[in-house]
């Protein structure tokens, strides 16, 4: 039960992360395992203009500074 409420609090953090940045939801999936995250789809912004490095820079700092985390892995 533990290990379900520690994915659950880490998929929302990582949801919340990702649309502070503007990410478009309908267009990037993510998931926890163990203490990876997951970041695939097309990662594209709700707003004008693209994805920079910065951008994606942040949202990795974002995701690895939540609680457990290790590691974060990009495919898009």
């Amino acid at each position: 039960m533990l290990d379900e409420h520690f994915r659950y609090e880490t998929n929302t953090r990582v949801r919340q992360i990702l649309i502070s940045n503007n990410a478009d939801m309908t267009r990037v999936n993510y998931s926890c395992i163990k203490k990876t995250i997951y970041v695939y789809g097309s990662l594209n912004k709700t707003t004008q203009g693209e994805f920079t490095v910065a951008d994606i820079k942040n949202c990795s700092s974002g995701i690895n500074e939540t609680a457990h985390i290790r590691d974060v892995q990009f495919d898009f």
